[in-house]
């Protein structure tokens, strides 16, 4: 399991916030995106970063600067220095779950791709021998 020095957790209103937030702190800073959470659809959204005291501070206040103006959109935003080893086994072990779980779904959408190509394949060979038969 990585250490940090530090986590960054934001809080944003709307999912594409959350995204435009991410975006903003990963190139303000040498951050490490760790997790997310999506509550209420995608209307309530948790970033959780990881990275030296120095980066994730940078990171954290680069997501406030994005919504001067735009307030009501940043919930929360906090860093968390020297976190304790169980607060990180819950953010890595749930983040570690996450990816597993998509790469499960990933390996049966490939699956079923594959079976589509081989049924598209074979569909045209049956075209082609009703064809051949009524030629001759």
């Amino acid at each position: 399991m990585n250490n940090y020095d530090a986590i960054g957790i934001v809080e944003a209103k709307h999912f594409t916030t959350a995204l435009e937030l991410l975006d903003n702190m990963c190139k303000a800073s040498g951050v490490t995106f760790l997790s997310s959470e999506k509550k209420l659809g995608g209307r309530l959204v948790t970033i959780i970063v990881g990275g030296s005291i120095g980066d994730v501070k940078t990171a954290v206040e680069a997501a406030k600067l994005s919504c001067q103006g735009r307030e009501q959109l940043l919930k929360g935003a906090i860093v968390i220095s020297k976190p304790h080893e169980e607060i990180m086994k819950f953010i890595i072990g749930n983040h570690e779950e996450n990816e597993k779980l998509e790469n499960e779904k990933e390996v049966a959408q490939q699956e079923v791709i594959k079976e589509e190509v081989v049924q598209a394949e074979e569909k045209p060979k049956k075209n082609r021998t009703r064809r051949n038969v009524n030629e001759n």
